[in-house]
């Protein structure tokens, strides 16, 4: 049996992993190498678009692999070669006609930067009437002394801390109208960054619910579990936040976090711990613990995004911890005071780990004290 007979089998395998014994085959849509590894071991077998195989950075290959392929491959070193092959993956998003501002794959790499971008870090922060992303609004200003910061919330109208704070910052704070179930406000906040400052440096979401009185409680069983109330955690949770993202990333990669201490521009999306499912040895909380993990999915995946495609982008989530506000009010009667955080302490903390942010620490899950959080 020839080698490319016996290899030709191996592309049926399209999109599969198939494991056989120490060796793993390993194919991916739309390139035209073909893989068989085995692992902890520094050779490949590759198999190009003519069904030709041939072994690349071969150290003691032979031995290595002769279970395997001596019985049937006895002409396979006739190919040999220690040429490395060069893979290009294709670009895993297509062009948007809708969008506003150029996406992902308009400008890949070398990021061709606006020409009416500012010299200074532009902020948003999504849900900022209260709680952390009001405190985090005006922590960003006092600290961060140079640059906008959007506070971004659903009615701007009524959030009279937000005015009060205005009148400190009269030229730096932009109050807008965003809410993440309602793309269109989106797109209107997206459209002024990238005309008036053609950059973003840090996007933070602190938008999350887990109760609504009369309208959605945390269920403590499955008899309780509601598909309305479910869809609706979903939707500011998890869907909401991805809309937002889908959004600013374009304008992150304009920013590259030039001017400010971090490894580059910042997504942070703030999580639970209750979203980790490693975590969770209590039960409970079915639709906000699901849609928190959701999240975590969403936001690790557009960090994959990013860094497939060398974006200068670090996405990562956050767990504030227990914190004193309308969110968790009802349900900390029992935390005690060591662990039940005011909005101040708990975004001191947590912007000492976005300002320390490096690219490795990118499509990572942190503790407001920088330790790593299991999915």
């Amino acid at each position: 049996m020839s080698p490319s007979s016996i290899f030709s089998g191996l592309m049926k395998l399209r999109r599969s992993w198939l494991r056989c014994k120490n060796y793993r085959f390993f194919s991916v849509e739309g390139i035209s190498d073909y893989s068989l590894r085995a692992p902890h071991q520094n050779f490949r077998i590759a198999l190009n678009g003519r069904c030709r195989a041939r072994v690349v950075n071969n150290l003691g290959l032979y031995d290595l692999i002769k279970p395997f392929v001596a019985s049937h491959l006895k002409v396979f070193r006739n190919f040999a070669t220690r040429e490395k092959p060069t893979i290009t993956l294709p670009p895993i998003v297509t062009d948007n006609p809708d969008s506003i501002i150029p996406s992902l794959v308009d400008n890949h790499i070398p990021i061709e930067i606006p020409p009416h971008r500012i010299d200074k870090p532009v902020t948003i922060i999504a849900g900022a009437s209260r709680g952390l992303g009001f405190e985090f609004t005006r922590q960003i200003l006092a600290k961060h002394l140079e640059g906008p910061v959007f506070a971004a919330c659903r009615n701007p109208d009524g959030a009279d801390n937000l005015s009060s704070l205005k009148g400190q910052y009269p030229s730096r704070l932009k109050i807008r109208k965003l809410d993440v179930t309602d793309e269109s406000s989106v797109k209107v906040v997206a459209k002024e960054i990238y005309e008036s400052y053609g950059r973003l440096d840090l996007y933070i979401n602190t938008v999350g619910i887990l109760h609504i009185p009369d309208v959605l409680s945390p269920e403590r069983k499955i008899d309780q579990f509601e598909e309305d109330q479910a869809m609706l955690a979903f939707k500011v949770n998890a869907v909401g936040p991805a809309i937002v993202a889908k959004h600013m990333i374009p304008l992150l990669k304009f920013g590259q976090g030039e001017g400010t201490s971090r490894g580059g521009a910042v997504l942070a999306h703030l999580s639970a711990k209750v979203g980790s499912i490693d975590d969770n040895k209590l039960g409970g909380w079915y639709s906000y613990r699901a849609s928190k993990a959701a999240l975590n999915q969403l936001t690790r995946t557009m960090g994959v995004e990013c860094l497939r495609l060398k974006l200068p982008i670090i996405t990562v989530l956050l767990h504030p911890g227990t914190v004193d506000t309308d969110l968790s009010k009802p349900f900390s009667r029992n935390v005690s005071p060591d662990h039940l955080f005011t909005p101040t302490a708990s975004v001191a903390k947590l912007l000492n780990v976005i300002d320390g942010l490096k690219p490795e620490d990118s499509a990572k899950f942190f503790n407001y004290d920088k330790l790593e959080l299991p999915w």
